[in-house]
């Protein structure tokens, strides 16, 4: 985490986006965004790691399947809610311009996290 942190603290890159000269169909863009979150790890983490909490081999089948259709539906409205806030034109546009600042910010923060895990004790 320090690592990726300190590449984005110091990264030059910025970002140029132009959605109007965007070619990407509805169907593509939902296509990529799918395969985005389906194809990344961390989502199959989070996902097993909180069942691992709750679930033993002895929770009923329809409760299993209620977790499973809750948790479904939680992602659904969270990328709902975020394609349709990153969407908007005033905050695209804010968020680009001070993408050098926020990539600061984010590398300030991930360095601060990765310090916390190599220091803070994990106790039971």
């Amino acid at each position: 985490m320090i690592y990726i942190g300190y590449k984005t603290l110091t990264s030059k890159t910025e970002v140029d986006v132009d959605i109007n000269s965007s070619k990407a169909t509805s169907i593509a863009s939902f296509r990529t965004g799918f395969l985005t979150n389906v194809l990344n790890p961390k989502t199959t983490l989070f996902v097993v790691s909180i069942f691992t909490q709750i679930v033993s081999p002895f929770t009923d089948i329809e409760l299993q399947i209620g977790y499973g259709l809750f948790m479904s539906l939680m992602h659904l409205i969270w990328f709902i809610g975020v394609a349709t806030f990153f969407s908007h034109h005033k905050l695209r546009t804010i968020m680009l311009e001070k993408q050098a600042i926020f990539n600061r910010i984010i590398g300030i923060i991930l360095m601060g996290l990765g310090v916390s895990l190599g220091v803070i004790p994990i106790t039971n």
